[in-house]
């Protein structure tokens, strides 16, 4: 086989996994009617936040009290987060594992540049020679996992909203702002 080939068949191997991963995602955590009250509950709260800005009143009550349920509504949220973040963690090992056993030890694509030194232990892990141009599978898997796997998660957008993902960070940055 080619090494194109190869390539080829590495790049199809993460973006599987990263389908796998949202579907299981899906099928675990984003259809529960829990997560789907907390996701339209982060909307409203999203839309309240950003009305009581516009209003451009200083009711520092309802403020306060949107403050304190956005942290409640926070803290529920990072349980699903977290749920997400292990699947996907279990997968990218287990991917990474069978891409290994199957390419390791093998050239699998050469650079067309000697890659910087930061970069060459990773670019050259687990093969022979000297030749530092040379392309390890765990490599390619890695760099194609980091290309794929955002735009998979934001064309299937099987999960978070928008709204959501920027509720559950901004009470985390507000929190952090205070202490500094």
């Amino acid at each position: 086989m080619s090494s194109i080939h190869i390539a080829g068949q590495i790049v199809g191997i993460s973006f599987a996994s990263a389908l796998l991963v949202e579907f299981i995602s899906w099928l675990f955590i984003y259809r529960r009617p829990a997560f789907k009250n907390l996701s339209v509950e982060a909307e409203v709260m999203s839309a309240k936040k950003a009305e009581l800005a516009s209003s451009g009143r200083k009711d520092e009550k309802a403020r306060k009290k949107l403050e304190d349920a956005s942290l409640k509504l926070s803290a529920q949220l990072f349980f699903y987060k977290m749920g997400t973040m292990v699947v996907n963690a279990v997968f990218l090992m287990a991917t990474w594992k069978l891409v290994s056993a199957w390419y390791g030890g093998r050239p699998v694509a050469r650079l067309p540049f000697h890659p910087p030194g930061f970069m060459t232990k990773a670019s050259h892990a687990g093969l022979p020679g000297d030749d530092m141009t040379e392309c390890s599978s765990n490599f390619i898997y890695v760099l194609s996992q980091m290309a794929i796997k955002g735009s998979v998660n934001k064309f299937l957008n099987a999960g978070a909203t928008r709204a959501l993902a920027n509720h559950s960070q901004k009470p985390l940055l507000e929190r952090l702002k205070k202490v500094d």
